[in-house]
């Protein structure tokens, strides 16, 4: 008989250990032909590693507490330690945040501390408990524990030395029992899923700590010391660092993030300049965390906090938070962040921060004091000269920034401070002229323009570059954005064609620390910006350049959602340029020039841009600038003047400023129709537009001559019946059928619908499950009006299956899922399952209330939540969620719109359940004055208005002939 040696093995490691060899061992080995020495080798391997027998007679060794204390902000590290001791032996340890008393015990104590310098700002309270023996576990550069009996150091150190050391320093006094063979690389903590903090965060952007970076060790630790204060508010703990421009405000917080980086899973600078700006990198950490993209830009970020939330410990650098509209002014997204586990530090020259951080958060930053600067200067220049630093930094005002450019300056030019400080003398007027208080940027800049200068004198078209630059955002200039297909300026033209020679100039203007150069973006300083402009004179050129370079790179078509990276990558320069050009005149007193031209079309399509992304509130500059500059160019007759006065129209309506939406839709399709005939496609979408804004006015009949109209458009063009705009065509009509009672018909339509959706795309697609939804509604309105339970049935699970197959691809939390949870919800109030509806509108209810707040998505899921609620005897909170939705459609609807007659229609019951049948036939008779009015006395929203009115005590009389009135408009279904 011939067995493995590894099948052997496998046997013998199942005899228990008090079997020994045995005489069943002894057999089948006396039966295997293998190597006897490896055997012997074997059983002697496996002997070594057991633990030797216990004497019955000797005294059982005493019962070990081993527990583990840390600063919650340390639990990272808490974490990791656990399961290092936890890989190595069987020790069970005990997790104590500080706070938590330990549990009584009469066992060997022996408590671990995470010793870290957080403890040393935010010292421990509580005494350590008589017997217990305390080890430090050091991971830090921090002061020892006084207070320790042992200290295990793991700073600094990779995992598997910092492992090694924790388990042998436990061992070694005694904290926990002989360990086995050193931790290996699989037994390590990170491969099981548990972070080394000392790796630094999993997901990061952060640029690397700037090496000049002095005397801030104090402003670290308070800064330390305010993200983790335990008066901090419920939600995420935030501090802010102000003080001038250029005075190291963001170094600190970037110094802040590398230091702590450890006790952090998600470390993220966010440019908080201003909320477009702020927005694109909540969608790029979004995108760094796999948050899927979707349209509407608002969810993304919704998803994001719901990711956050969901156990990670996080940091947000909000970066140059100046702006009102960055900060969250109107609900801006800065006050949106998620509800604890994570910190969210702001850098800003503002000091004034009102109630978004409380004042334990402000931590202010102050220049340099003057022997720190004096030093600063003579270390980065490698110069010893005390007087000639004094002055320079003196002149430079202690500001961080301009002191590292001067002593960039002279290390790499090879200058003494004495000579720089000469050149400030030599232009010690325009030092002067430049330098006043309220202009902290001056000062700045005449250290840029001389270093400018040196970096042009080898190559001038350097300086060229730096001009196009200075007219583009600071941050993400794409680096390829020359093309040697547009008539460029100066010098550009040779680096365009040569890209060795635009390398070397881009070699050069980083040497100078001018620019920071990565593999496809370029980085400049605003301040340098700010200098190249003061001495580049008349910008036009430059303007105009930067304008076409843009508008050859941003995308023609923004609804596209694979071309929104680049949309949203380009959009802060497109705004830069118009600032510039504002900062020009805004070519008062000249004729149109191609910048403007340019520059219109641009803004044209980065407020569409917007607008997809659902950026209403940043749209509006864009459009509202792309809009001047296009009357300014072709007149306010023009097709181009049209187009962007539709789109205005559009965020208008999508603000719910339906008033001045209409208006300005009206006058886009009168001044479009002029220029192309009433027939003309390019009317298409205007007329579409026009048709969804008269829906919501409630007119009806011009809504469905609009929509008839661009659907003849359509067909004109042959069009197939699954194209997009057709199916776009078809849910309009549907949705006019459906507004003016014609149910069954809409019904039908919305069947053919996705029956061509399903033919074109398939049953899986996106699209067609989306439309399988708006299905599922209309036969859940049809069947709750017939009282028909087969209908309402098929609606029910046509939007479970259709919300069970979305949430397979985007996640049951996702927002698409949640609204089909809202219409199978329809379905199951209708079919008096109200306790399964509650179930799922508490989910979806309070997942748009939590993302959106007050919104009308919010309103169509509570009041329904509240149909759900009274019919389960809350009719307390039941009132007060419809009266809250009731009031915010009459704010953006007026008191008249049906959408206030479907709340009141829906509050009247649940009134007449709290006993108030005044009350009840109040809202319902107002509701049924609304329908009247709107649509006609056969209106089917009028059914179940009629059944309530019949409903209430005293109202016997005219009872029965609401009743019938009720039945006939049902019968006419």
């Amino acid at each position: 008989m011939t067995v493995g040696l590894g099948t052997y093995a496998g046997f013998a490691a199942q005899v228990p250990p008090s079997a020994g060899a045995g005489p069943l061992a002894l057999g089948v080995f006396s039966s295997l032909v293998t190597g006897g020495g490896t055997y012997l080798g074997l059983l002697h391997e496996r002997s070594r590693r057991l633990p030797p027998a216990r004497n019955p007679d000797e005294p059982s060794p005493p019962r070990r507490t081993v527990a583990l204390s840390y600063h919650p902000a340390d639990s990272a590290y808490a974490e990791w330690v656990a399961a290092a001791v936890s890989l190595a032996t069987p020790t069970h340890v005990e997790m104590r945040p500080w706070g938590t008393a330990p549990a009584a015990s009469e066992e060997e104590t022996w408590e671990l501390v995470v010793h870290s310098s957080t403890g040393e700002i935010v010292p421990r309270q509580d005494e350590r408990p008589d017997g217990t023996r305390r080890v430090a576990i050091r991971v830090d550069s921090c002061a020892p524990d006084a207070d320790a009996d042992h200290v295990i150091d793991i700073e600094g150190r990779p995992e598997s030395a910092a492992c090694a050391a924790v388990v042998r320093g436990l061992v070694a006094c005694g904290a926990l029992d002989a360990a086995g063979p050193a931790p290996g690389p699989d037994r390590r903590p990170s491969r099981h899923g548990v972070r080394f903090p000392g790796d630094g965060p999993r997901v990061s952007n952060l640029p690397p700590p700037d090496p000049g970076f002095v005397d801030r060790d104090d402003l670290t630790r308070r800064v330390r010391a305010a993200l983790t204060r335990e008066d901090a508010p419920d939600r995420a703990t935030a501090a802010a660092l102000w003080g001038l421009g250029g005075v190291g405000k963001t170094a600190l917080a970037v110094e802040y993030a590398h230091r702590y980086g450890g006790c952090y899973d998600i470390v993220w600078r966010l440019n908080a300049e201003s909320a477009v700006e702020l927005r694109h990198g909540l969608l790029g950490l979004a995108a760094a965390l796999g948050v899927r993209e979707q349209p509407d830009a608002d969810r993304v970020v919704a998803e994001l906090w719901r990711t956050l939330r969901d156990g990670a410990r996080w940091l947000l650098v909000y970066d140059n938070a100046d702006a009102d509209a960055a900060l969250g002014g109107g609900g801006g997204p800065v006050r949106d962040w998620p509800a604890g586990g994570g910190h969210v530090l702001f850098t800003s020259a503002r000091s004034d921060w009102g109630g978004l951080i409380d004042p334990g958060g402000r931590v202010e930053v102050r220049p340099m004091a003057p022997a720190t600067a004096e030093r600063f200067l003579r270390d980065g220049a490698g110069d010893d000269d005390p007087d000639a630093a004094r002055e320079i930094a003196r002149v430079l005002g202690g500001l961080p920034l301009a002191l590292a450019h001067a002593a960039a300056y002279c290390r790499q030019a090879a200058v003494p401070l004495r000579t720089y400080r000469r050149l400030l003398d030599d232009s010690l007027d325009r030092v002067l002229s430049r330098f006043r208080p309220e202009d902290r940027v001056r000062p700045v800049s005449m250290t840029w323009s001389l270093l400018l200068t040196r970096a042009g004198e080898h190559l001038p078209a350097t300086l060229d570059l730096m001009r196009l630059w200075a007219m583009l955002a600071p941050v993400g200039i794409p680096r390829d954005l020359l093309d040697p297909s547009v008539r460029l300026p100066g010098g550009l033209a040779g680096l365009a064609d040569d890209p060795v020679e635009f390398d070397l100039a881009v070699q050069r203007l980083a040497r100078y620390s001018l620019v920071t150069a990565e593999s496809e973006r370029l980085h400049v300083h605003r301040l340098v910006q700010a200098a190249v402009r003061l001495d580049t004179g008349p910008a036009d050129a430059w303007l105009e350049a930067a304008a076409t370079l843009l508008d050859h790179r941003f995308p023609r078509d923004v609804a596209d959602s694979e071309r929104w990276g680049a949309c949203a990558d380009l959009l802060p320069h497109v705004l830069a340029v118009r600032a510039r050009h504002l900062e020009q005149g805004g070519g008062e007193g000249r004729p149109p020039s191609e910048t403007e031209r340019v520059l219109g079309d641009l803004l044209h399509r980065a407020g569409c841009y917007l607008i997809e992304r659902a950026g209403y509130a940043e749209a509006r500059e864009p459009l509202e600038a792309a809009l001047a500059l296009r009357e300014r160019v072709y007149g306010s007759g023009g097709p181009e003047w049209a187009e962007t006065k539709l789109r205005q129209g559009v965020l208008l309506y999508r603000l719910a400023d339906l008033a001045a939406a209409r208006t300005a839709m009206d006058t886009a399709l009168r001044v479009r129709e002029e220029a192309a005939g009433p027939g003309d496609p390019a009317l298409f979408p205007f007329l579409v537009w026009r048709c969804r804004l008269l829906i919501e006015f409630s007119e009806l009949g011009e809504a469905r001559r609009a929509v008839e109209r661009a659907r003849r458009i359509l067909e004109s063009a042959g069009l197939p019946r699954a194209d997009l705009r057709r199916v776009e065509v078809d849910e309009l009509r549907c949705t006019v059928l459906w507004r003016g009672g014609r149910v069954r018909d809409a019904l039908e339509l919305m069947r053919r619908s996705v029956a061509a959706l399903r033919e074109a795309h398939g049953d899986g697609d996106e699209r067609t499950l989306l439309g399988l939804g708006r299905l599922a509604f209309v036969e859940a309105e049809m069947g709750s009006l017939l009282d028909d339970p087969a209908m309402l049935r098929c609606a029910r699970d046509r939007a479970s299956d259709a919300a069970r197959d979305l949430a397979r691809r985007y996640g049951d939390e996702h927002f698409e899922v949640m609204e089909q949870r809202r219409i199978e919800a329809t379905a199951l109030c209708a079919l008096d399952d109200h306790a399964a509806a509650e179930r799922l509108l508490r989910r979806a209810a309070g997942a748009f209330r939590e993302s959106l707040g007050d919104h009308p998505t919010t309103v169509a899921a509570e009041t329904l939540y509240a149909t759900a609620l009274a019919r389960l005897g809350e009719t307390g909170r039941a009132d007060e969620i419809l009266s809250r939705g009731r009031e915010l459609y009459e704010r953006l609807y007026g008191p008249g719109h049906p959408y206030v007659a479907e709340v009141l229609a829906r509050h009247g019951p649940v009134l007449a359940a709290m006993g108030d049948a005044d009350a009840a036939a109040g809202v319902l008779l107002r509701a049924r004055r609304i329908y009247e009015e709107r649509y006609g006395p056969e209106h089917p929203r009028l059914i179940p208005i009629l059944t309530g009115l019949a409903e209430p005590p005293g109202r016997s009389g005219e009872a029965a002939e609401l009743r019938e009135r009720a039945d006939r408009i049902r019968q006419r279904l």
